[in-house]
């Protein structure tokens, strides 16, 4: 409710009244027990609204259903159900009973399925407008009463426990009171209302159809390059003043310049013309229509144009039932491709980690292999070798030869192990870019990442069994962008992870215990070759020290590496843990992504079948007015000379 009305009336006084007050059928009765306290239009109209919200129940019965003969207010008060054209003719019968000027207005809602851009073909829904103090207010009392809510059936909660048939739910009508619908200013109603005229907006610059069909940024540029309220109502109150025939005729005549598809809001406006035409110049007394030669013709032009365009509202129909038919098959389309790239990645990671699986389990056998290799031949060497080492007493000429060639062999040697080794730490460090600790860290952040994604995924498919869908309203359910940005980071992980240690490792394990072993033998020759060299020469050529420095050194490798392999080795064990785990998780998403292909084949389904009942059922309807608007052609053509 706009502010100034609020603020005029005591809204708590009159909610407690109108609570009090009974029904007994009749409108006008009514509307008078309504208002006798109140001297203002204001708390009167609230009064006739808040109590028509209370005790009058929406009756939805689904956008399929249509409903040929319309309860009149009277019958509305005994049944306490309305359709929204009901719940606004009862308002307005209220209204006048009490001298309220009011109006009820068909209008343009967008629907559950509708999306920006899409063409508004019909007109749906009625609300109303109503003078107070001289001003018009913009109310709607179907919206007032009621919100909507999905519910699953009985049925489909039965069919999901036994077969797990996926749930489908329902638009539940619920009675709440929700008072911004009453008394709505043109801004807010223009957003969610756009009435058939452009006079109901009540603004000065009206939202256009085109505008309306776009998104609602659309409408708040136009609003707020426009906002001033309509001041002139001149052509509201001529309107509202003239016999409904005559509305019927500017309607018929001005809808499709609002809306040049709306054809069979058209057709009816038409059919209304010559509905009531009949229905004041029919004389039962002889079965035929009392009227003069002009009128007839006119009435038969109207009957003519509301046939043509029931014939171009069927033709709409098929046209609205293939644009629904090919934005869902769209819809389905892009899901399974969408879910086509998710399970690619899902199974090229999966097969990556089985491989690393695989290769950690060679990792488990071959380490300890090694590590107990170089235990053996960690002390293969030992200082007190070289200092027990004698010298000869006296030199002799080819000795010394022999001595020099050793020293000079005993250089090479060393060069050679040194290369060997660096050889080894290279490879080892492309083996090993991060360390054993570093890798398992980011393997447990992609395994939170995967678990993550599998808790999407089940919470997805859950809800979409619980509560099928039948159009998507945003595109991450289709795409599921968290899931593909998880899965970029899961492999950017693992490749710094798991892959790192026992892929990598694994592929170059072989080259490695190669080298390995080429330096043992290196250092072994080289140590060797000084003792030797020493026994044939007499002068001290440093053989001791240089042998007690590879001892050392070899010594500090071969530790160093048996460290490395080690910290490995017990690293593999929570890797293997990591890896069977993850796999378990990718199994479990490929199976959930192959769900979700069922289930969107059963939504599409499900929906495509939804709109050709509704167009079934519409049809149906229009077959009925072509028929009943014939027979009113056949009643005029007889008596027209």
């Amino acid at each position: 409710m706009q502010a100034q009305i609020s603020a005029s009336v005591d809204t708590a006084t009159i909610y407690k009244r109108a609570r009090l007050v009974m029904n007994d059928n009749n409108p006008e009765k009514l509307a008078h027990n309504l208002t006798e306290n109140y001297t203002d239009d204001a708390s009167k109209v609230l009064s006739m609204a808040y109590w028509i919200t209370r005790n009058i129940k929406y009756q939805y019965s689904g956008l399929g259903a249509r409903t040929i003969d319309l309860k009149s207010p009277a019958k509305v008060l005994k049944t306490k159900k309305a359709l929204s054209t009901e719940y606004a003719q009862l308002f307005m019968a209220m209204c006048k009973a009490v001298d309220i000027k009011a109006e009820t207005v068909d209008g343009y809602i967008k629907d559950f399925d509708f999306f920006p851009g899409d063409t508004l073909f019909k007109a749906e829904h009625t609300w109303n407008i109503v003078k107070i103090d001289n001003d018009w207010y913009i109310v709607d009392l179907t919206y007032a009463g009621s919100t909507f809510n999905t519910e699953v059936s009985k049925l489909s909660k039965l069919m999901y426990t036994l077969f797990r048939v996926p749930q489908s739910n329902e638009m539940k009508p619920v009675k709440k009171y929700s008072p911004q619908w009453i008394c709505m200013s043109p801004t807010t109603a223009v957003r969610t209302h756009l009435p058939v005229l452009s006079m109901f907006q009540l603004l000065k610059n009206p939202v256009t159809i085109e505008q309306f069909q776009q998104r609602d940024t659309a409408i708040m540029r136009h609003l707020k390059r426009y906002p001033q309220k309509q001041k002139d109502f001149s052509a509201i109150d001529y309107f509202v003043e003239l016999p409904q025939i005559e509305k019927y005729k500017i309607l018929a005549s001005e809808v499709l310049q609002q809306n040049p598809f709306a054809h069979l809001n058209a057709a009816f406006y038409n059919f209304y013309v010559v509905e009531l035409f009949v229905k004041y110049h029919y004389l039962d007394e002889n079965g035929h229509l009392f009227a003069t030669q002009e009128d007839l013709r006119n009435t038969l032009l109207y009957a003519q144009k509301a046939d043509t365009l029931f014939q171009i509202a069927i033709k709409d129909d098929v046209r609205r039932l293939k644009l629904s038919q090919t934005r869902s098959n769209n819809w389905k389309q892009d899901l399974l491709s969408y879910n086509k790239l998710h399970q690619a990645q899902n199974q090229a990671l999966s097969k990556r980690y089985a491989k690393s699986q695989q290769n950690i389990q060679k990792l488990t056998t071959q380490i300890p292999t090694l590590i107990a290799w170089l235990d053996k031949n960690t002390h293969k060497f030992n200082s007190e070798t070289i200092k027990n080492q004698p010298r000869p007493v006296t030199q002799r000429n080819d000795e010394l030869y022999i001595g020099m060639d050793l020293l000079e062999k005993a250089d090479s040697l060393h060069e050679l192990s040194e290369e060997t080794m660096q050889k080894y730490e290279d490879l080892l460090g492309n083996s090993l870019k991060v360390e054993p600790r570093v890798a398992l860290e980011n393997q447990q952040t992609a395994k939170a990442l995967n678990e993550r994604n599998t808790r999407i995924l089940r919470n997805y498919i859950k809800n979409k069994n619980s509560n099928m869908p039948m159009v998507y309203i945003t595109d991450k359910s289709i795409t599921k962008e968290v899931f593909t940005k998880n899965m970029r980071k899961i492999d950017s992980l693992y490749t710094i992870g798991v892959e790192e240690i026992a892929n990598t490792l694994e592929s170059n394990f072989s080259a490695l215990n190669t080298l390995l072993k080429e330096y043992t033998s290196l250092a072994g020759q080289y140590a060797n070759t000084l003792l030797i060299a020493k026994s044939k020469v007499v002068y001290d050529s440093n053989e001791d020290a240089r042998y007690i420095a590879a001892v050392e050194e070899y010594t500090h490798n071969v530790s160093r590496i048996q460290s490395e392999l080690k910290q490995i080795q017990n690293s593999l064990p929570e890797f293997a843990e990591i890896v069977k785990s993850e796999e378990k998780l990718f199994s479990e998403n490929s199976a959930l992504l192959k769900e979700d292909n069922m289930l969107e084949t059963v939504r599409n389904k499900r929906y495509i079948d939804y709109r050709k009942k509704y167009r079934q059922i519409d049809v149906e309807y229009i077959k009925y007015y072509i028929k009943q608007n014939k027979d009113y052609t056949k009643l005029i053509q007889k008596v027209i000379i």
